[in-house]
């Protein structure tokens, strides 16, 4: 029998290592790490990166916030839309608690007013009213509502807005934090943004940050609002670079109302191509996509040559005795 140690478990050799075996897994583990630190200083390196304007990432946000709302099919079964208002966007707050909502609705309001195109403010907030008749009368002071109904209140609200069906049983239901309702016509005129109530700060702050975006023509979601929004330092947010024009071109005067998505995303790379931005972050791509200077019509003037120096006068000799 061989003197060999046998290991508690009687199997000879069993949970030895193979010198061969441990420095496979020492490269591997080395190149894994070597993979780790090229991307982490990639980042590091260039933090702003992804915020940076392309036209392959403004194409991409613009399909995003523009076209994806309702899916394939779009509001109406015909495909997505174009949704934007073509009037002045006044948003009346309404709510237990109100001051909170509006603080919450005014940091976007902001960011998407410093847009020439966009005329959105917040025109007032009030508590909830159960009086109907003196809610409508509150709430026709804008053209957009947000409202938060008081648990108590929500069923005599339901009826009194006349509410029936899947609307009805959404709003009852608190599988539903937040709802948009009338945001589904290309050209937007009034809608009403539902906000359930006893949510906290956080997941109110989320509700209305998505839902007021979508009633405005905006399909705003975790992923979509930090590609086009950014926080400020004072706190708030306003428009990232690539989100500025994004969101600017579903308010540009080349887009309409109801238009289609494909003639829609054409329009805009040809409009995005224009622009001193890259195509994407790809190394080679030309880095300036405006059209070539026009050259002058008019030739230069050829170039003045100017005539040697003269050389300098010797004066005349002195006469001599014999007039010579």
């Amino acid at each position: 029998m061989s003197d060999a140690p046998v290991p508690p478990d009687g199997q000879p050799g069993k949970g030895a290592r193979h010198p061969a075996l441990v420095i496979i897994r020492v490269i591997v583990f080395s190149i894994v790490l070597l993979v780790v630190a090229m991307g982490i200083g990639l980042v590091v390196s260039d933090p702003e990166a992804r915020k940076r304007p392309t036209v392959d990432r403004v194409s991409e946000l613009f399909d995003k916030l523009a076209f994806s709302g309702f899916g394939v099919d779009g509001p109406d079964g015909d495909g997505p839309i174009l949704r934007r208002w073509e009037e002045p966007v006044r948003i009346v707050v309404m709510g237990p608690r109100h001051a909170v909502m509006r603080g919450q609705v005014e940091s976007l309001v902001q960011a998407l007013d410093a847009l020439d195109s966009l005329d959105v403010a917040v025109s007032t907030s009030l508590p909830f009213d159960p009086d109907p008749e003196a809610r409508a009368e509150a709430l026709a002071g804008g053209n957009l509502s947000v409202i938060s109904v008081p648990a108590g209140e929500l069923e005599a609200f339901i009826a009194a807005q006349g509410y029936g069906g899947d609307t009805a049983r959404q709003l009852a239901s608190a599988r539903y934090p937040c709802l948009v309702l009338g945001a589904e016509a290309g050209l937007l005129t009034s809608a009403t943004v539902f906000v359930r109530d006893g949510l906290n700060d956080g997941r109110m702050n989320r509700c209305l940050l998505h839902k007021v975006s979508f009633a405005l023509g905006l399909n705003v979601d975790d992923d979509t609002f930090f590609e086009a929004f950014q926080p400020l330092p004072e706190g708030g947010v306003e428009l990232s670079p690539v989100g500025r024009l994004a969101v600017g071109m579903v308010y540009g005067p080349t887009f309409s109302p109801g238009m289609a998505r494909e003639p829609a995303l054409e329009q805009a790379r040809r409009l995005l191509e224009r622009l001193d931005i890259p195509d994407s972050d790809r190394p080679g791509d030309r880095p300036v996509l405006a059209p070539p200077a026009t050259p002058p019509t008019t030739p230069p003037a050829d170039p003045v040559i100017a005539p040697p120096a003269a050389p300098p006068a010797t004066p005349p000799a002195e006469p001599t005795a014999d007039g010579a």
